[in-house]
């Protein structure tokens, strides 16, 4: 794994945390007076967390990143079985939020 493969996976997990947090914020905040523009980018943001993460993130680090630590040690092998499990389930939670916006 080269150092440009690392930081490119690094600025991705930065860039999915931002989302994270903001919307968290949003949430935290309600949709106030202006419930369409609140729930339009709330929509959005679960758009980019399902789509972002699971055509372009995931295969990075499934391609470049998983194999180098793997082959580590045995430890690392299961932590990344798990985390690989934990990206499936991530996947579905936000799934599920996105069918539970409109009843919101």
């Amino acid at each position: 794994m080269n150092p440009s493969s690392l930081r490119m996976i690094r600025d991705e997990h930065s860039s999915l945390l931002a989302v994270l947090r903001s919307m968290g914020m949003l949430v935290e905040r309600g949709p106030d007076e202006q419930p369409e523009a609140f729930f339009d980018l709330l929509r959005a943001m679960l758009f980019y967390m399902d789509e972002f993460p699971e055509r372009q993130h995931h295969v990075k680090e499934t391609d470049l990143l998983f194999p180098s630590v793997a082959a580590r040690s045995v430890v690392a092998k299961q932590v990344i079985c798990k985390l690989n499990g934990d990206h499936v389930l991530a996947q579905a939670k936000i799934r599920e939020l996105q069918q539970q916006l409109p009843a919101w």
